[in-house]
């Protein structure tokens, strides 16, 4: 059976709030120094850690969301499903983006198990998929929170904000990009000559597919044999060996290009 479900997020402004309530409320939200209510309320439906505990609760959501019991995720089953658990978030005005966003970035960037499409995750691309979520929102809370101007876009300083995160997260390319953060930023988000402001989403994509590709090579394995052995029964003609899940994503990523 699947797990209870956590609150439904809905769209900020619905049922009659208008853009002056909608700033009231960001500005509010600002002064408390935190986008979620509790960080925890993101926690249970975003199970990514190598604990115990999550492990269990990403296995349980995983079969939850497989419904043909294929051993891999459809992608609108898994956008759906994770959309239902995502407690309230504030400003947020379309997760079903967000979580599409996030499905493609973390199939075309950590390898596949099996060769099953690109409408379909395996359970170690699943984890990825909940990791990459997970510190979204942490970029996402830093943002909003430092200047909580509704639709606002992201310039050099939010970036250079994002810096010392990206560095605690294991980002290689972090002492580069602080070396020339005007450069990076262009070249990141496409803001072009003059580091014109970008679209967050895009920013940080850009920089969460390149945390993919070091938390993909440092993964200690155990969530890829456990899908194996999941494919190994549905895809037994299809599954990769561990010598072609080694060689990494051949997308181009690697260089530093991002797809998008």
């Amino acid at each position: 059976a699947a797990p209870p479900r956590a609150r439904r997020g809905h769209v900020p402004g619905a049922g009659g709030a208008g853009s002056g309530g909608m700033s009231a409320m960001m500005a509010a939200m600002k002064q408390r120094g935190c986008l979620f209510s509790m960080w925890q309320d993101l926690g249970p439906a975003l199970p990514h850690g190598r604990d115990h505990r999550s492990r269990t609760l990403r296995q349980e959501l995983f079969d939850a969301y497989d419904v043909p019991g294929a051993g891999v995720l459809y992608q609108a089953n898994v956008v759906k499903g994770v959309m239902r658990r995502l407690p309230y978030i504030m400003g947020l005005t379309d997760p079903k983006v967000v979580l599409n966003r996030a499905f493609k970035a973390t199939v075309e960037t950590v390898p596949s198990i099996a060769k099953t499409g690109s409408d379909k995750m395996d359970r170690n691309q699943f984890r990825f998929f909940l990791v990459y979520l997970w510190h979204y929102f942490k970029l996402y809370d830093f943002f909003v929170c430092r200047d909580a101007t509704p639709s606002r876009k992201a310039g050099p300083d939010d970036f250079h904000g994002f810096l010392p995160m990206l560095r605690e997260w294991g980002c290689h390319e972090v002492d580069a990009w602080a070396a020339s953060p005007e450069r990076a930023f262009a070249a990141l988000g496409r803001g072009g000559p003059g580091g014109a402001d970008v679209y967050f989403d895009d920013l940080a994509e850009a920089c969460l597919r390149r945390c993919l590709l070091r938390w993909n090579s440092e993964d200690d394995g155990e969530e890829r044999d456990h899908a194996i052995q999941a494919l190994a029964r549905t895809h037994p003609h299809v599954v990769a060996s561990k010598a072609d899940l080694s060689s990494g994503p051949s997308s181009g990523l690697a260089s530093g290009a991002t797809s998008r």
